[in-house]
């Protein structure tokens, strides 16, 4: 007769020696992890969460630097979230509306304003003519769906908070003086 062996594991928060299925699964994979359910929930309890929410916020403080490169790597990796974050943020700070979601960003190849090809700026400091940028159709509307687009950071910059009849005025000014006539100050 054969004894059924109970896979066993101990735990390196309690020490015990207990059965596998007492230990949750590692997100992703088919392996345990290394620390029992019972001593999971007491580590992940609201006074723990609040604990190193707390020694996260001071460490934050003292290494500001260190925190700052890992945003600039995470954000530089995945731009949509950058912008996302940034807009949510302006239309906190702004009191706009708000209710797009991360899949409602879709960079395209090219700008559909002014037709350059969007290329992110990596490794440089701010943004570039050519870089893409989240746009509000009409600024008066916030970030809402069907409001924004994704279009380059020039026509954003040239566009940004003018009317109509501004940017008008402007072609119109810029088309009669294409060709000036030198004129002397006196």
């Amino acid at each position: 007769m054969k004894i059924l062996e109970i896979e066993r594991k101990i735990c390196f928060g309690c020490k015990n020696d207990k059965p596998l299925e007492e230990f949750y699964f590692r997100t992703g994979t088919d392996k345990r992890r290394g620390e029992c359910k019972s001593c999971w929930i007491k580590r992940n309890n609201s006074a723990q969460r609040e604990y190193r929410i707390n020694y996260y916020r001071e460490d934050r403080k003292k290494n500001p630097l260190k925190y700052k490169e890992s945003t600039e790597r995470y954000y530089l990796n995945n731009p949509i979230k950058r912008m996302f974050s940034a807009a949510k943020a302006r239309a906190k700070k702004n009191n706009l509306a708000f209710n797009i979601e991360i899949s409602d960003i879709v960079i395209p190849e090219y700008c559909p304003v002014l037709g350059i090809k969007l290329k992110r700026a990596r490794g440089e400091k701010g943004p570039k003519a050519f870089s893409p940028s989240l746009d509000r159709i009409n600024n008066k509307l916030g970030y809402i769906k069907g409001n924004v687009r994704i279009i380059s950071f020039r026509a954003n910059s040239l566009k940004k908070d003018a009317e109509i009849e501004e940017l008008e005025k402007i072609i119109l000014d810029m088309k009669s003086n294409l060709n000036p006539v030198f004129r002397p100050c006196s």
